[in-house]
């Protein structure tokens, strides 16, 4: 007799409400445990970054940005500490299933010998493993790692940037088959993230939905997280991460403390719609990646993106984006960095 749990192994995409479905199910890990289902809490609290630590090749871009893992001996003691707490947090009762969640891994494994060494980490824990996914309509998903490039420190110069379409982190067929590859393609759960194709057109309530969490579990809806940035506070954030990079502005320590609360005074103090590009300009962004999406939906034979491109303006207003990055250079003039946040 089997008594292994099964798994659901989420794995983004990047960009497809995974901070709001990280936040629900570490929200409801007590009742959750109390239906027989695991969300891990050693892989990471809310969101499982360790499990791409744990999977990635030297240099470790990724171990090292996140838990200081910069050399093969620390690496190895990594994993040999994340083996045996996973090993242990499965033996403190039994459970039925286990989620886990990490977006990173979409955006960070990109060969085989990655997903097939976090196999080997996971496979002898479970009785069945599925994968899942959401794929989002490209240009859709450019767009809001454009507004999370911003909110980290970056200083990106476009939105649609079209030689970037080609690359992996766009290039769904090749996402796919890595990990049908790997896990197999009848474990692939592919869900498109489209409003109109979500459960309740809510990614939460879909999830919820794709895992069998029952309503009777007594989970709690927790608040959404959006990220899109109103054009102003694009313009205020753009605008403070050149002076930080260029060393025109140097915030007093902890520096990154004081950055965080700088972008949560600007967030709140200017809402509003995010800055849109041309029509043409996503139309073409998107049609560079028809390619790999036609590959995808023969392996898949589903359909997952529209060709809706009406939220889009007919022509990009950049005289206003012009004018708008102006007054960012004059009001971050006059921006107290000694207040408290707001």
């Amino acid at each position: 007799m089997n008594n292994k749990p099964t798994l659901l192994l989420h794995i983004g995409t990047e960009k497809t409400g995974t901070t709001s479905i990280q936040e629900f199910l570490a929200h409801n890990r007590a009742q959750l445990k109390q239906a027989g289902i695991l969300y891990p809490i050693c892989l990471g609290d809310k969101n499982h970054i360790k499990l791409t630590a744990y999977a990635e090749r030297s240099p470790w871009p990724f171990g090292e940005k996140n838990l200081g893992i910069d050399s093969p001996e620390k690496h190895a003691a990594f994993c040999l500490t994340l083996e045996q707490q996973l090993d242990e947090e499965l033996q403190r009762r039994p459970y039925r299933s286990v989620i886990m969640s990490n977006e990173h891994l979409h955006s960070n494994l990109s060969n085989p010998e990655q997903i097939q060494a976090l196999k080997a980490f996971l496979a002898p824990h479970f009785s069945d493993i599925k994968v899942l996914v959401y794929f989002r309509r490209q240009d859709l998903m450019a767009l809001s790692l454009y507004s999370t490039a911003l909110l980290v420190g970056f200083t990106p110069n476009r939105q649609l940037d079209v030689s970037a379409a080609r690359s992996y982190y766009y290039r769904f067929d090749s996402i796919y088959d890595n990990w049908a590859g790997i896990f197999g393609s009848e474990n692939l759960l592919v869900k498109a993230f489209a409003r109109d194709k979500l459960v309740g057109g809510n990614v939460v309530v879909d999830f919820c939905a794709t895992a069998g969490l029952s309503a009777d579990y007594g989970l709690a809806m927790t608040e959404r997280k959006n990220e899109s940035l109103s054009l102003e506070a694009a313009c205020l954030i753009l605008e403070l991460n050149e002076r930080i990079k260029d060393g025109r502005l140097v915030l007093p320590e902890p520096s990154g403390r004081k950055r965080n609360q700088l972008i949560q005074k600007i967030t709140e103090l200017f809402k509003g719609s995010p800055y849109y590009p041309s029509r043409q300009n996503a139309s073409v962004f998107f049609q560079a990646c028809a390619e790999t999406n036609k590959a995808l939906q023969e392996r898949i034979n589903m359909d997952l993106f529209d060709d809706d491109f009406s939220m889009y303006p007919e022509q990009e207003n950049t005289e206003l984006f012009n004018a708008k990055r102006l007054w960012a250079k004059t009001a971050l003039d006059s921006f107290d960095l000694d207040s408290p946040p707001v």
